[in-house]
């Protein structure tokens, strides 16, 4: 028998049910009351609260097995002492520096946090949809098995870019077609670069 008090109970499933509907919201991308409110308040709770659920849900096919009540009571304990949760913010860092990199060089000024904030909120919860696409691949085999372990990757993956491009669009008001340019020719670049080094191997 749990000794732990109800009200307890209930505010912790309170906040996993808050959390799982900020995340279902974050899918659609802005404009989303929930990305404003992070990116513009630089929301830290609400965005690793996030980061666990977003890899709580992508479960065994990346090692990582949260117990959802605890962690979402208290996600910022884990910053120091949770190896994926480091990566993923390491890794939203890296994008971040390069993008702002990138964005100069097409006249867009955006901050290094702001873009951080807007990779992690709007792309971090298209990573266990993204997973789950791959390990279609693992299906049983059938008839046009091929398309569909092609497209539902390759979905996701232009779901999640025109998130960041929308939120981009959000965050700095700058013209479409610049946020568009700055992330569809690096993208094709890092394609070309993938293909002829698959290529020649």
């Amino acid at each position: 028998m749990s000794t732990e008090p109800k009200e307890l109970s209930v505010s912790r499933s309170r906040r996993i049910l808050r959390t799982l509907a900020e995340w279902l919201e974050l899918l659609g991308g802005p404009p989303s009351p929930v990305f404003t409110r992070i990116v513009n308040d630089k929301d830290w709770p609400s965005l690793m609260k996030l980061v666990v659920l977003s890899l709580s849900f992508s479960g065994v096919a990346l090692g990582v097995n949260f117990g959802l009540g605890g962690m979402l009571s208290h996600p910022a304990d884990l910053v120091l002492t949770s190896k994926p949760i480091i990566y993923v913010l390491l890794g939203g860092v890296l994008l971040a520096t390069t993008y702002s990199l990138v964005a100069v060089l097409f006249g867009i000024r955006v901050k290094l946090q702001d873009t951080f904030f807007v990779i992690l909120s709007l792309c971090l919860p298209w990573l266990p949809l993204l997973i789950f696409a791959d390990m279609l691949r693992y299906l049983p085999s059938f008839p046009l098995i091929w398309l569909v372990t092609l497209l539902a990757p390759l979905i996701v993956l232009l779901k999640m870019m025109v998130n960041f491009i929308n939120g981009i669009l959000a965050v700095t008001k700058c013209p479409k077609w610049r946020v568009w340019v700055s992330v569809v020719i690096p993208s094709l670049v890092v394609l070309l670069l993938v293909f002829v080094m698959y290529g020649l191997t």
